[in-house]
């Protein structure tokens, strides 16, 4: 965090806590049902899948955010942030609803463990690549210059 601007640290949290806490649980929810539900009532399901994983999603999408701040300026490559992005979104989508479960103490512990990980995951894999993507186009992210070396600002995608 040294030598930037504790606003920028605060507002890549709270983009990214944002997009994972209010998007991800109807990614996860499109991803878990896929076709069992007519989709005219996702808006009503959507909102209670928000309620349910929407504050545990929020506060890992928040650290998600800050550690990928923190990596893309000492990344050499574009291509290596993009790894460090899908490898995180693998690990704490996997951990939104166990963290649920045990930190905030929301469902039942097998159900949360066994059958919700998985979604999980992958859903927190599209969400940080989707993060990743915000955050490079808002210019929070300092990525490294290959040619150069310096850090600076560049849209990759």
């Amino acid at each position: 965090m040294a030598g930037q601007p504790k606003a920028e640290w605060l507002r890549a949290a709270l983009f990214s806590g944002a997009i994972a806490g209010f998007v991800g649980p109807g990614i996860g929810f499109v991803v878990d049902m896929r076709f069992a539900f007519p989709y005219f009532y996702l808006p009503a399901y959507w909102i209670m899948a928000v309620i349910a994983v929407g504050p545990a999603a929020f506060v890992l999408g928040c650290v998600g955010g800050v550690v990928l701040k923190a990596l893309s300026a000492k990344c050499p490559t574009g291509r290596a942030v993009n790894a460090i992005a899908a490898a995180l979104g693998l690990t704490l989508g996997g951990v939104v609803v166990p963290f649920g479960v045990f930190v905030f103490g929301w469902g039942a512990k097998e159900k949360g463990l066994w059958s919700f990980a998985p979604t999980g995951a992958i859903t927190g894999l599209i969400c940080t690549l989707l993060i990743l993507w915000v955050l490079r186009r808002r210019g929070l992210l300092h990525l490294r210059n290959s040619s150069s070396g310096a850090a600076s600002v560049t849209s990759l995608l």
